[in-house]
């Protein structure tokens, strides 16, 4: 491949961090929106009373 994904949980918030990284920035965007509303909805899915205090972050990422 030409990039890397990491999703890792907060240690101090109620946070899901995603951060991506790729040959360009608008490639990191498009794969980070689909990955922050894909995990968006399992929680939503699987623990609807958590969803509501979930927090998907995306940080911008460089290019590699």
């Amino acid at each position: 491949g030409k990039g890397r994904v990491m999703i890792r949980a907060s240690g101090t918030e109620p946070k899901i961090r995603v951060m991506v990284e790729s040959v360009s920035e608008e490639l990191n965007e498009e794969v980070s929106k689909i990955l922050v509303n894909l995990i968006h909805s399992v929680f939503v899915k699987v623990m609807p009373d958590t969803a509501a205090f979930l927090t998907v972050s995306y940080s911008k990422s460089e290019k590699i």
